[in-house]
């Protein structure tokens, strides 16, 4: 272009054709694309491979496919004495003998009309199993943690079998790593089931105002540091930020004064301890009675405030944990949880999973956590801590030997909050199941899936679609028998559940 316009100028005119011009703003839209997403440039040489039985067939059939070829715009050549060739070029090697002489060049999108999906047979000797490829028919066995990051969702809208999916992810990977940990948040009370003795021998975290489930916040490892700060620093600015969850409105700097200087009071005690006497750990409990004793009328305040968690109906977290958190199986069950509750209570939650990762990282083992429905940290009015507290788990988890894991089928929402768009778009382990007609086309875009990857995302079979692993599409089938044992443990299914309840078998 800058070489025409030279010689143009040479000659006294300035006349670009049109033909160059648009050829000019075809490859700076090209260049935007490439530098921009993760869209590539592929080189493709596409051949046809025709048989018949004799010449006159041949020749018949050759001339229906180039007629055909020609109503869509697209010309077809025939070789001449270059079948030998074409024959090597066509053979599943993906050599081209032509020397590229009849390539041209293809972004992602549009190369992934030819070669929609991943036909190779995935079979990881680390992986689990995530049911079978409904091109070839083989078993998909691939392990999350070999790809950038392990981090994943299951997305798919109501009745597609979303939890079902998730729950026997969460089997897959609890028979094949029995010594890692594994973490639910459940928000609708359905994964409770599987902590049973006779199934994983978990623990269930119920956190509702009715509850007996007691978690103290004030649970440490004293060794811990980050970012220069020790545990009780890091400590004390978590307890700060839940208490202003608490209070609805930021804390002034004498309130943080305050509550940072009652908490290394509380502490003082188990720290000379060395962190070996548990009698001496303390509570919510001990902090609003320090705040009491304090002169300061903020102090008295903020008693009053925490009174409610403490001593009111919504003291979840006033006194001394009483369950086992180090269960290999761990359901946070937040289903009652109640709106009151709900704001404080997931901080609490994610901090708690934190430490946990943290604690199992020194140990060598690896934590899984999925969260159910999770689009619920990024909704309603005070949901803005606890979405960014998420954002920091998924964000950090990786770098601590941790798996997680999101599930919801309120797309539009995810879409909708800048931070978990941006977890979405960052995830490398993807499985999209069956998609209402709006949430398909938003999950197209995001994931720049081709037409005939979309069709398998609204077939309205449950327990079917996608898995997006790193660079991997699989269209895949994971129907679970319904007579087998693991669909029922695992089915949500309301009205088989009112025929186990009439069976006595509930």
């Amino acid at each position: 272009m800058e070489t025409r316009r030279e010689q143009n100028h040479k000659k006294g005119g300035n006349f670009i054709p049109f033909r160059m011009t648009d050829k000019l703003a075809e490859l700076e839209e090209l260049q935007q694309r490439l530098a921009g997403s993760t869209v590539e440039l592929f080189e493709v040489s596409i051949f046809i491979s025709l048989s018949a039985e004799n010449k006159d067939d041949l020749e018949e059939l050759t001339k229906y496919i180039k007629t055909k070829a020609a109503k869509h715009q697209v010309k077809v050549n025939h070789l001449v004495r270059q079948q030998e060739k074409g024959m090597n070029s066509v053979l599943p090697f993906g050599v081209d003998h032509m020397n590229k002489a009849v390539c041209t060049y293809l972004l992602t999108d549009a190369a992934a009309v030819l070669l929609p999906f991943s036909y190779r047979t995935y079979f990881s000797e680390d992986g689990v199993y995530y049911g079978i490829n409904r091109v070839t028919n083989a078993a998909i066995i691939l392990d999350r943690t070999e790809e950038l990051n392990a981090n994943g969702y299951i997305l798919g809208t109501s009745g597609s079998g979303k939890s079902v999916t998730g729950k026997f992810e969460i089997l897959e990977v609890r028979n094949k790593y029995p010594n890692d940990e594994l973490i639910v948040i459940d928000p609708e009370g359905e994964y409770a089931t599987l902590a049973q003795p006779d199934n994983f021998d978990g623990e269930i975290m119920k956190l509702s105002p009715n509850s007996t489930t007691h978690y103290n916040i004030f649970d440490i490892d004293l060794s811990f540091s980050e970012d220069g700060r020790d545990a009780i620093s890091i400590k004390s600015e978590f307890i700060m930020t839940v208490v202003e969850t608490m209070k609805g409105s930021a804390l002034s700097s004498e309130e943080k004064s305050i509550l940072d200087r009652c908490i290394h009071k509380a502490y003082y005690e188990y720290q000379r301890s060395n962190g070996l006497d548990d009698t001496k750990l303390p509570t919510l409990t001990t902090l609003y009675e320090l705040l009491k004793q304090q002169p300061e009328m903020e102090a008295s305040q903020l008693a009053l405030i925490m009174e409610l968690y403490v001593t009111g109906s919504l003291k979840n977290f006033a006194d001394k944990t009483n369950i086992d958190v180090k269960k290999k199986y761990l359901v946070i069950d937040i289903s009652d949880m109640g709106d009151q509750l709900r704001n404080v209570g997931l901080q609490i939650v994610l901090e708690f999973v934190w430490q946990r990762v943290i604690a199992n990282k020194k140990n060598g083992i690896r934590t899984w956590l999925w969260c159910d429905e999770f689009s619920v940290m990024f909704s309603g009015e005070k949901s803005t801590e606890s979405g960014k507290f998420f954002v920091k788990v998924y964000k950090r988890i990786r770098k601590h030997g941790g798996v997680a894991t999101g599930l919801t089928q309120n797309i539009e929402e995810v879409v909708n909050s800048p931070d978990a768009r941006a977890m979405l778009e960052n995830a490398e382990f993807k499985i999209l199941l069956q998609q209402k007609p709006s949430n398909l086309k938003l999950i197209s875009e995001l994931f720049e899936l081709s037409p005939s990857q979309e069709a398998y995302l609204k077939t309205g079979e449950k327990g079917t679609g996608l898995i997006i692993c790193g660079k991997k599409v699989i269209p895949f089938d994971n129907r679970i028998k319904q007579e087998g044992i693991v669909y029922k443990t695992i089915s949500t299914n309301f009205k088989e559940y009112q025929e186990q309840l009439k069976k006595g078998a509930v």
